[in-house]
């Protein structure tokens, strides 16, 4: 899927490397390690992928404070 995703953005460089404050380039080249996070661009990017909203859940131990 990582896989997928990069040659998507390289694909659609115009559109997500505004998004991007560095080289592009360089930007992919560290998104394709495997030890490397997504952030929202490339959540973004898997959602146009697949045609699909995507929604990212997390984890809590703690309580939520109620107000």
């Amino acid at each position: 899927m990582r896989k997928e995703v990069v040659e998507h953005m390289w694909r659609e460089r115009d559109h997500y490397s505004q998004f991007v404050t560095e080289d592009f380039g360089t930007y992919l080249k560290r998104k394709s390690n495997p030890k490397c996070f997504g952030n929202n661009l490339e959540i973004q990017a898997v959602s146009e992928i697949y045609g699909r909203s995507v929604e990212v859940y997390r984890y809590s131990t703690g309580m939520r404070n109620e107000l």
